[in-house]
């Protein structure tokens, strides 16, 4: 097109050429000057380029199933769209649909654009053991528009049986960390107390100062307390995730979570207030270089660092005993997991092709040899500790078969000798069947093994205490009676030594089991101290037998309630059961109870899915809450029969409980709660009776006949317990001291007699 002595027009370049203008002007003449010629390069257009450089490589999946992504994607012109393209493939084998999810850009798009994105897995029917596969595609804006992807990503969820294994190396790694915290402290105690008595001999000749060296050594080992202190709380920190990490991993048994709730509270116990006021103490004495204070703050921080390391040893059996209670229960969830696993490998025989069935048995062969490893590690470990590792020598065999057996039906899979894979099959799952059920059992056994060591301690220490009070108890009258020589010295000098090594019984004992209160030791303290008032009193020149009785009457009164403390003690650590009934409703609870302990295990092993959820897990849930509502409907039958008390409120809860779970509600509280209805059917199993009167008989008054006369039988009371309960302090406090020896010696007089 021209204008006067202008023109402009333009033409589509398909190719690369040269190109030559040709004018003409209105006269029909040319240019006076050569044409230009245009020279044109023709670029194809360039397919877009995406990456995925976070997470970059196949990963795990977090627990939330929420996986970030950082995209990279670009273009020679424009892009118009990105998108992210995930799929699940489950642990058979089975792939899901693809879900295509768009990520926003600009309206005009963009030639290079780095976009944020969250890759959420959940409800999507993703379970434990799952893989999601997931790649980013993007799309330029040619006329046919090219698209591009990335390379695909997996993103691999843990399966139980590995989550239940990092759950034991945390335990492991708590139980080392407690080891390591122990040995720390006890050189620190010393190396505190050491220096303490150093500046107590410096005081006799240069009284007012502190060296340089000495006040350099002190700070020292008050950073190192203070860094102590600060590993004792971090490692109360991971009690706590070890607790978590239980719960989802499926394990939701209540004496195992118990005890780690007890070591958190001992951890939290043994930074005390007073242990922070000396360091706190010490650092202020010596930023002012005050030597009668650096030497009182530096003798009371070493009184508690030494209390400190006490605390730490007590703790040390209970961490160990935790980590062996919690990898015998992982593993016998692991070992359940595999029979299951290997019952639907047998089952499933017939229609699976050689080779997939082949790579199957073969991974569980692997999973059944790493089952017999660990086993045999743990056996070790029982063995050092001095524990009878037998039970678990043998699960550690019946892996090893069970792995054994494993191999050959996959090689005879592999070759199409279906017969004969199904017969060695068969023979692993045989192997497996019991092998959960014997580590449960075996646990149990170490359970109440270490249940009756505690118990034989505190019986000697009762029995030893309750001589040691009568001791007690003759010298108070020796004294009364103004005797006061060398032997009443002697012999509560020798009172004094009985009571140090009741205290050590006591300090193992409260190490071993966490119900066993440590202020035994410090009321067992209390009765030293009166007793060293008492051998000084009689040391004098004059002795004084009047204060020496009062002294020595508190201790005897700290000692008798000593003795009430540890039978108190003795109880909570044995659990004493009772109760009788009629024998087909103790059957039916029984029963019942069973029932309840299979749902709370089969919800705990559903919990750590719930975030995935999906139809399937919905319909597992819906199952769970059929068989509690039975369960419930069998209570309430109970209850309309007059058979028991208390089935109503166990009914009403159980009612409760299903419908929680119906509606899709199952977290940890739902778990506790059926953790609680299942200890409450075994309570209730135990002390089964029935409060109502019989209306259907007659009761008729018989006289008594020499048949059916029945005695009582004795007691059966630990030796050293009294048959009658002694009066606590709070009951004696606003009595005398004489008053109180004479309430007390009355009801020793109690004991004394035999039925």
């Amino acid at each position: 097109e021209t204008d006067g002595t202008a023109f402009s027009g333009s033409f589509t370049v398909r190719r690369s050429g040269h190109w030559h203008l040709a004018v003409e002007t209105e006269s029909g003449g040319g240019l006076s000057q050569e044409a230009p010629e245009l020279v044109i390069v023709a670029v194809r257009d360039s397919a877009p380029m995406v990456t995925v450089p976070v997470p970059g490589s196949d990963t795990t999946a977090p627990v939330s199933l929420q996986q970030a992504l950082l995209v990279d994607a670009r273009d020679d012109h424009r892009l118009t769209a990105v998108e992210v393209v995930s799929w699940r493939v489950s642990r058979t084998g089975t792939r899901s649909e693809p879900v295509v999810e768009t990520i926003p850009l600009p309206e005009d798009g963009a030639e290079r654009a780095i976009l944020h994105w969250i890759l959420d897995l959940n409800d999507r029917g993703f379970l434990p053991g799952d893989t999601a596969f997931f790649q980013a595609r993007a799309r330029d804006n040619a006329p046919a528009p090219h698209e591009t992807a990335s390379q695909i990503y997996r993103l691999r969820l843990l399966a139980m049986a590995e989550l239940r294994q990092a759950m034991r190396e945390e335990s492991q790694s708590v139980s080392e960390g407690a080891d390591s915290l122990v040995g720390r402290q006890e050189n620190l105690a010393q190396r505190l107390e050491d220096l303490a008595a150093e500046q107590e001999r410096s005081a006799m000749t240069e009284p007012d100062q502190v060296s340089f060296e000495s006040a350099e050594r002190a700070r020292e080992l008050l950073d190192e307390e203070q860094r102590m202190a600060e590993r004792a709380d971090s490692l109360r920190e991971q009690v706590r995730e070890l607790a978590d990490a239980a719960w989802e991993a499926g394990i939701t048994d209540p004496a195992f979570h118990e005890q780690l709730s007890e070591i958190q509270e001992l951890l939290r116990r043994a930074i005390t207030e007073e242990l922070l006021e000396r360091l706190d103490a010490l650092r202020n004495a010596l930023d002012r270089l005050d030597a009668s204070d650096v030497r009182d703050a530096l003798r009371q921080l070493a009184d508690e660092a030494r209390q400190l390391q006490e605390e730490f040893a007590r703790g040390r059996d209970l961490f160990e005993r935790a980590a062996i209670e919690g990898e015998l229960t992982t593993l016998s969830s692991d070992a359940e997991e595999l029979a299951r696993r290997q019952d639907e490998w047998n089952q499933n025989l017939e229609t699976v092709s050689d080779s997939a069935a082949r790579r199957a048995e073969e991974e569980l062969a692997a999973r059944a040899d790493s089952l017999a490893a660990q086993l045999d590690r743990l056996g070790e470990s029982l063995d050092s500790a001095g524990m009878s590792p037998e039970g678990v020598s043998e699960g550690q065999d019946a892996a090893a078969a069970a792995a054994g057996a494993m191999r050959q039906a996959a090689a005879a899979a592999g070759q199409g000798e279906r017969s004969d894979a199904q017969q060695s099959g068969e023979e692993a799952a045989e192997a497996l069947d019991p092998l959960a059920a014997d580590l449960r059992q075996e646990r149990d056994r170490l359970r109440e093994e270490w249940r009756q060591e505690v118990l034989a301690q505190l019986d000697r220490a009762l029995v030893e205490t309750a001589e040691l009070a009568k001791a007690q108890q003759g010298l108070g009258e020796q004294l009364a009676h103004g005797e006061s020589g060398p032997d009443v010295r002697g012999q509560q000098a020798a009172v004094k030594e009985g009571v140090d090594r009741v205290v050590e019984r006591l300090r193992s004992a409260a190490g071993k089991n966490a119900l066993v209160s440590p202020q035994l030791g410090m009321a067992l303290g209390m009765a030293k101290l009166r007793m060293e008032e008492t051998i000084e009193e009689l040391q004098q020149a004059a002795p004084n037998t009047r204060n020496a009785g009062g002294s020595s009457g508190e201790s005897l009164d700290a000692l008798n309630e000593v003795v009430y403390a540890m039978v108190q003690s003795r109880g909570q650590v044995s659990g004493a059961e009772s109760g009788s009934g009629l024998a087909e409703a103790l059957e039916q609870m029984a029963q019942l109870a069973g029932q309840q302990g299979q749902l709370t295990g089969e919800s705990g092993g559903l919990l750590p899915m719930m975030q995935a959820g999906g139809d399937q897990l919905m319909q597992e849930l819906q199952a769970l809450a059929a068989q509690q509502r039975a369960l419930a409907q069998q209570l309430e039958r109970m209850r309309a029969q007059g058979e028991l008390t208390g089935m109503g409120e166990l009914a009403e809860e159980a009612e409760q409980i299903a419908r929680d779970l119906e509606e899709g509600r199952l977290d940890r509280e739902t778990v506790e709660r059926q953790e609680r209805l299942f200890r409450r059917l075994l309570d209730a199993g135990r002390t089964l009776e029935s409060d109502e009167e019989d209306e259907q008989t007659e009761r008729v008054a018989e006289s008594a006949r020499p048949g059916n006369v029945r005695l009582p039988g004795q007691l059966d009371v630990p030796a050293g317990t009294p048959r009658y309960r002694y009066p606590d302090w709070d009951e004696l406090r606003s009595l005398s001291p004489e008053e109180r020896r004479l309430i007390l010696d009355y009801f020793r007089r109690l004991n004394r007699v035999r039925p």
